[in-house]
């Protein structure tokens, strides 16, 4: 999915529904509710991993001159994917999700 496809689905239920909770279906052979905590993009991700003295970028002879781009080039670093950051179990509802979450339109 592509952050323009979420924001047209996200859209889509805000007309649809009104401003609703958001939580995050997770596990589909055992569907789990979950609440949604952080979106994190590329660079929100390379500030905070550049912030920390232990990160590790740019700091051992032969590494790259420049940090940014040595993270950028670490595949596990996901340089091209948005990530929806989910926490525990809503409070006060049902831990777990219904199936037909996976349904799609």
């Amino acid at each position: 999915m592509k952050i323009s496809e979420l924001i047209r689905d996200l859209q889509d239920a805000l007309e649809d529904h009104g401003d609703l909770d958001v939580c995050a279906a997770i596990q589909p052979s055992y569907p789990l509710l979950v609440t949604v905590q952080h979106v994190s993009t590329p660079a929100d991700r390379m500030e905070a991993d550049l912030s920390d003295p232990d990160g590790g970028y740019g700091d051992e002879p032969g590494d790259y001159d420049d940090a940014e781009e040595a993270w950028a080039d670490d595949p596990a670093n996901l340089p091209d994917v948005l990530l929806i950051a989910t926490g525990g179990h809503p409070h006060g509802r049902n831990p777990y999700a219904p199936g037909s979450a996976w349904s799609g339109r």
